[in-house]
Formats: C-alpha cells, sequence, structure tokens
C-alpha cells in the first residue's frame, strides 16, 4: 500500500461516513454530518462506524483496480 492508496481509502472512508452513497442497489446513509462533523443519528455506534469504514476500504479497493 502505497501513499495514492492511502489517500484513496481515506477518501472513500470519509464519504461513506458523511455521504449517503449508492453502492449496487443499496444506499448507504451518512451517520456524520459532512460540515460540523457530529453524528446524524441518536445512538450512533462502534459497529456503524465500523460497517463504513469496510465499505469505503472496499470502494477504495474497487476503483485502484480500474
Amino acid at each position: 500500500m502505497d501513499k495514492k492508496d492511502i489517500y484513496l481509502a481515506k477518501k472513500k472512508i470519509l464519504k461513506c461516513l458523511t455521504e449517503d452513497v449508492k453502492h449496487g442497489r443499496k444506499t448507504s446513509k451518512a451517520i456524520f454530518d459532512k460540515k460540523e462533523g457530529w453524528q446524524v443519528y441518536n445512538g450512533t455506534n462502534l459497529e456503524m462506524v465500523m460497517d463504513k469504514v469496510v465499505l469505503g476500504l472496499y470502494l477504495a479497493m474497487m476503483d485502484s483496480e480500474k
């Protein structure tokens, strides 16, 4: 993994955390406010965050294979 890959992964993870992201037929809803960084839903937990991290890494991997 080089710096370019790390930057891409970070960008995709942040996007998954702060924006609604369409992937396939599903849409993953943002769990943090993009501007302020606050949680969008009361009760946001670590599992929700980790799901977004995994999705971001998956999207980064798919982009890097193109």
